[in-house]
């Protein structure tokens, strides 16, 4: 059976990583009144940025992308990267490894040229829920036993 065409996009991130939305929000709430009753520019100034960090960080949770609008392409062929307007594409063939990096929460696709590999974010899913991680043996084939992922 041929794997199907697929388009991942970023996860979005886990409640558990919104901490500063949730410190900033009731403080900004609280203090607001005060200011806004005697306002200084200093204190005015403030404000409104503690007021664009949380819409910041609001817009971030709900528009669900990263910075550059990343979004991964695969299909029976091969696949493609697209960030900031920008395409990298590889064929399974001319993949040689894939590697992780959970420190950096990146995933390396190294091309057998030696050209400059590709990295992506670890947690792309698709718009149905299907994490990338997780389909990835049904796309690419490592050349060498056990060396899928480094």
């Amino acid at each position: 059976m041929k794997p199907e065409a697929i388009e991942f996009r970023p996860a979005r991130p886990p409640l558990r990583k919104l901490w500063p939305l949730v410190v900033l929000s009731p403080l900004f709430l609280m203090l607001a009144p005060r200011i806004l009753m005697h306002p200084t520019p200093w204190d005015v100034a403030g404000l409104i940025g503690v007021a664009l960090l949380i819409a910041g960080g609001i817009w971030l949770w709900f528009r669900q992308r990263f910075p550059g609008d990343p979004t991964l392409r695969v299909d029976a062929e091969g696949m493609s990267y697209v960030r900031s307007g920008r395409v990298r594409a590889l064929k399974w063939t001319e993949i040689e490894a894939i590697q992780a990096d959970f420190t950096l929460d990146r995933m390396l696709f190294v091309p057998k040229s030696g050209m400059k590999p590709i990295a992506m974010r670890l947690d792309m899913v698709s718009a149905d829920g299907r994490h990338w991680a997780m389909l990835i043996e049904n796309y690419w084939r490592s050349p060498k036993p056990g060396a899928n992922c480094d």
